[in-house]
């Protein structure tokens, strides 16, 4: 594995997982398990940043819909991109985990619903989104770099 984050399972993780660790289908998560992710998140933070622990993005990229087999560049991408921040900006308005480009707005509009680009799940949700279209060449950041 590419991971090359040391990262402990807080408790707050360890709750996480035993929520959010079905797939919602079709992708996009659950509200509720995206409340509860931002709410661990907040335990780790890092210079006052809400980052992801190593078991709670794997956890919301299983809610989002990612592959399993695409997990671990899923999770290279995330930490190269954002750090596993939550409300990581770029120099061009990329925002959250993936660094989603302004230019993909319309990804984070579902059924008319203005989605939060720093929620985790629909950051991922896009980010799927994207990477079905495209594989990882939208991303600076390449798995295993």
């Amino acid at each position: 594995m590419r991971f090359k984050r040391a990262t402990g399972l807080t408790s707050g993780a360890a709750a996480l997982l035993t929520v959010v660790s079905v797939a919602v289908p079709g992708g996009g998560g659950s509200p509720q398990a995206s409340v509860q992710i931002r709410e661990a998140a907040q335990e780790n933070r890092a210079g006052g940043a809400p980052r992801l622990t190593l078991p709670q993005l794997v956890s919301v990229l299983r809610v989002a819909g990612w592959p399993e087999s695409e997990i671990p560049e899923a999770v290279d991408v995330a930490g190269c991109e954002s750090g596993w921040a939550l409300d990581a900006i770029g120099t061009s308005g990329e925002r959250g985990l993936f660094q989603i480009h302004p230019m993909h707005d319309y990804r984070f509009e579902v059924a008319g619903v203005k989605l939060d680009p720093t929620d985790p799940v629909h950051n991922a949700s896009a980010a799927l989104a994207i990477w079905e279209l495209y594989g990882w060449e939208p991303w600076t950041c390449q798995p295993g770099g």
